[in-house]
């Protein structure tokens, strides 16, 4: 039975990068020897086990062989009798793909360490082409590492790989998104996905040498950032994006009202009072929460604008009172004390 730690956790330790989790392999093991010396199963169908004291993974070495579509689609065989190699032959990446014994000797089977040094981004087997969910993988990586490039091996499968991405579940690419929105260059995300011509059917009607462009001239990071979306697009095509990907609420509503109201926003004095009232209204500018201040944000990144001005004026209106009326009277009254006052400062 031999213990080694695996994956990103090696990667990083070589790239002197922080090391935020660790993954272990072991090696020689069955289920039994894992419940023995008391580590806890994680889930009932599956050999991952949590280890007493430090809580972190360890998985028993093991193969896989696809079955059905999707990434979940899988047999998997974990025993004795797997060994090291095997294992980290079913990873997506040479990068991947190394591990460490416990002497800290490195175990690099399929040229990781080389391809680290080459800033190279490979796939290590064919085995990779088995799990669609990896297109997004990659393009998350090359989000991570701005300077590695894509093998172009690996683009040609990623490329064969488009046909099965609709059998992902939204949940799963949005979750690559929120990994690759923080990360140095979030923009290569969508640059690789065009590359290998991945609009279908995520991102259908998606024009991601566009979203690629403003991500990497503005800078743009953050899973909020997603919703810039909405600048380049129209509301309905904007409103089946984020439909499809089951975007958090706080992303759909930025992306929405920025695709309906944010352009002309730009230049608030050309909408007139009753305009620029009714656009305010439209970006939740009276209402509670950051709806609001996310789209004036998302201006702003997409336009290197200055919106502070429209921001505070946004909250002025927001904190008028009028009194003596109530009810319907109401909401006209303060109606028209916002108007007035938007025609004194912008008309």
């Amino acid at each position: 039975m031999e213990t080694y730690l695996v994956g990103g956790a090696v990667r990083d330790q070589l790239m002197s990068r922080r090391v935020s989790e660790r993954d272990w392999v072991v090696v020689g093991a069955s289920d039994h020897d894992m419940h023995r010396l008391g580590f806890r199963q994680v889930g009932q169908d599956f050999p991952v086990y949590l280890h007493p004291v430090t809580g972190e993974e360890y998985a028993l070495a093991r193969t896989e062989r696809k079955q059905g579509r999707g990434h979940k689609g899988f047999d998997w065989h974990a025993g004795s009798d797997v060994t090291l190699e095997e294992d980290l032959r079913r990873r997506d990446l040479t990068i991947n793909a190394m591990a460490r014994n416990s002497d800290n000797g490195l175990v690099d089977p399929y040229g990781g360490c080389n391809d680290l040094a080459n800033k190279i981004l490979r796939h290590v087997s064919e085995a990779f082409a088995e799990d669609p969910l990896r297109v997004f993988r990659v393009a998350r990586f090359a989000a991570t590492f701005p300077e590695f490039t894509v093998n172009p091996g690996t683009l040609e499968l990623m490329q064969e790989m488009v046909p099965e991405l609709a059998d992902l579940p939204a949940e799963r690419i949005w979750m690559e998104w929120v990994k690759a929105a923080d990360q140095d260059a979030p923009w290569r995300f969508f640059e690789t996905l065009a590359e290998v011509e991945a609009n279908q059917p995520w991102f259908d009607g998606i024009d991601l040498a566009a979203l690629t462009k403003l991500f990497r001239c503005q800078g743009l990071r953050g899973p909020l950032s997603l919703a810039v979306v909405g600048w380049d697009h129209s509301e309905e095509t904007t409103s089946q994006f984020i439909s499809r990907l089951k975007v958090p609420r706080r992303v759909s509503r930025a992306a929405i009202n920025l695709a309906r109201w944010g352009r002309q926003l730009v230049e608030p004095s050309t909408l007139g009072a009753e305009g620029l009232l009714e656009h305010l209204q439209g970006i939740g500018a009276f209402r509670l929460g950051q709806g609001a201040e996310d789209v004036i944000g998302l201006i702003e990144s997409c336009e290197s604008a200055e919106m502070s001005e429209l921001r505070n004026f946004a909250r002025e209106l927001a904190g008028i009172k009028v009194s003596g009326v109530r009810g319907r009277a109401y909401g006209e009254a303060l109606r028209a004390a916002r108007i007035r006052m938007i025609e004194t400062r912008y008309c």
